[in-house]
């Protein structure tokens, strides 16, 4: 049993690395995909115009992250992805998703070239086990190894027109 907001709640959902940080901002938490994750804070409305005009940080610790390497990362990735990984631009992110071989959807995610042999790839939270499944499923003859970091790292997105601007006052470039 765990308190939320003075509520006493009986539940199995797992807390993300930014959960108390959530709690003491006064976020309203929910379950998500297992995970205690804030619907809002001060006001839903504010919240939504303020990322469509400026930008907003996500806390993202509840989706899943793989780190891919080997020599063949690149023909595999070619293989399970829709996309053309020769499109991905150095430090860019590229959205994507996993298709069966019937052509129906294994998850979207999102993927990073990191170096030519070194990829990292975001998938969501309700489908980590089956992802990466999946891709050790797929991998063959490929010189490829899959790393599951999900639940070694905190994670965070910067979202909005203007959330390169807010990162830059966060970090050294």
């Amino acid at each position: 049993m765990i308190s939320i907001n003075g509520v006493e709640i009986i539940t199995e959902s797992k807390k993300t690395p930014l959960y108390e940080a959530h709690i003491n901002l006064g976020a309203k938490m929910v379950d998500f995909a297992g995970f205690f994750m804030p619907v809002q804070y001060e006001s839903i409305i504010k919240e939504h115009n303020s990322v469509r005009t400026n930008a907003g940080i996500f806390d993202i610790s509840h989706m899943g992250e793989f780190l891919l390497e080997g020599e063949d990362i690149f023909p595999f990735l070619q293989y399970v992805m829709i996309n053309d990984l020769n499109l991905l631009e150095p430090s860019k992110g590229q959205y994507s998703c996993m298709c069966y071989e019937n052509g129906t959807v294994v998850d979207d995610l999102v993927y990073y070239e990191e170096t030519p042999q070194r990829f990292r790839m975001i998938v969501n939270a309700s489908n980590v086990e089956k992802d990466y499944k999946w891709l050790n499923d797929h991998i063959g003859e490929w010189d490829v190894k899959i790393t599951d970091l999900s639940s070694q790292r905190a994670r965070i997105a910067f979202q909005g027109p203007k959330a390169d601007e807010l990162l830059q006052t966060i970090v050294d470039t």
